[in-house]
């Protein structure tokens, strides 16, 4: 995390850091980092809870050069949910209002939660996930609605395993990028990241219009 930062300080207009759902004090204990963090020489719960606030800071989402939104979840089932009101988001706030276990949550914890916890279906609509508690999955046609109201081209996004380390789903307009192969050692998964390339030749500038995706057998 320190590297991050540091990375962050050093190069601020160059390096971006975005917030993924494990950022989070209950699954840091659930998955053994708080656990690991503790059996450090001389550390103690001050540090802990030091490594749980700075990721609250982290921003939610990420739009590259007007062109293609990131996240790390997937879109708010909030009906014509624009940039500026996920921008606008006290995402500081919305975490601690935001808990994936709570079936009914205010309207900044439902943002919060969906931009990190929800995952593409190809059919219509929101609907609720395999995941349970308040999760839910979001259809073709929100992702459609999303991006036209947005000026955008498509999602990129990553929170599930795939088999190849990535895949294209509902028409081409949202993109699942998974980077850790072989995940948790359990599966057998390769792992991937996407390179944007610049259209040059677009007289309005580097607008973002082609993916070229790496696929890596280990990083």
């Amino acid at each position: 995390m320190l590297i991050l930062l540091a990375f962050k300080l050093a190069l601020p207009k160059h390096f971006f850091l975005g917030r993924g759902n494990h950022e989070d004090q209950q699954m840091n204990y659930y998955y053994g980092f708080t656990g690991e963090v503790l059996a450090k020489p001389a550390a103690e719960k001050e540090v802990c809870l030091c490594i749980y606030v700075s990721p609250r800071a982290l921003p939610l989402a990420h739009v590259v050069n007007e062109d293609v939104f990131v996240t790390h979840g997937g879109l708010p089932r909030i009906n014509e949910i624009s940039l500026d009101q996920i921008a606008a988001l006290d995402r500081v706030q919305a975490s601690l209002v935001g808990t994936w276990g709570e079936q009914e949550v205010r309207e900044e914890g439902v943002i919060y939660n969906d931009l990190m916890w929800a995952d593409p279906h190809d059919g219509s609509g929101s609907i609720g996930s395999q995941r349970g508690g308040s999760a839910k999955m979001f259809g073709a046609d929100m992702t459609e609605q999303f991006l036209k109201r947005n000026d955008l081209s498509f999602i990129i996004r990553s929170h599930e395993v795939k088999d190849e380390g990535f895949e294209w789903q509902q028409n081409e307009k949202c993109l699942t990028v998974f980077s850790a192969p072989q995940y948790c050692d359990s599966c057998n998964n390769l792992g991937a990241v996407v390179r944007l390339h610049a259209d040059e030749a677009d007289e309005g500038g580097c607008v973002l219009r082609s993916v070229l995706l790496d696929v890596l057998s280990s990083l």
